[in-house]
């Protein structure tokens, strides 16, 4: 992948990234942690911590052809994992998702995974060629 189609595809993830802003899913979160079994008390959190980790380095754009291959590799660290997969405690709660019924944590969780991905193979791209 030549510079030109890096620093697009940066750009790409950048107004996704800005596009992803939207008010918390609160209500959804709530509606969630109520039909599990056991107690929930940190979904809000962890997933506010999440997908701020997300939007911030998607919203780096172009500035992240600056870093350091080091740099790229910790951020492609940080960005490797899926919310789930990040934390699989709250792996059951995926049998509450529904676009009908939680539809902003739904899309919000689509939006973020988009650009989670959209990232990780930007920056393995960068890594390969040294851009």
């Amino acid at each position: 992948m030549d510079r030109e189609l890096i620093e697009a595809k940066l750009e790409e993830i950048r107004e996704l990234s800005a596009e992803a802003v939207a008010p918390f899913p609160y209500a959804d979160c709530r509606l969630v942690t109520q039909g599990a079994e056991e107690t929930i008390t940190d979904l809000i959190t962890d997933l506010d911590l999440w997908m701020s980790k997300i939007a911030g380095y998607g919203s780096r754009g172009r500035r992240l052809m600056r870093l350091s291959r080091a740099e790229l590799r910790q951020i492609r660290d940080a960005v490797s994992l899926s919310f789930i997969e990040e934390h699989p405690q709250y792996v059951k709660l995926t049998l509450w998702l529904s676009q009908e019924g939680t539809p902003a944590l739904s899309e919000d969780l689509d939006n973020y995974e988009r650009i989670r991905l959209a990232l990780s193979a930007v920056i393995d791209e960068m890594l390969k060629e040294s851009v």
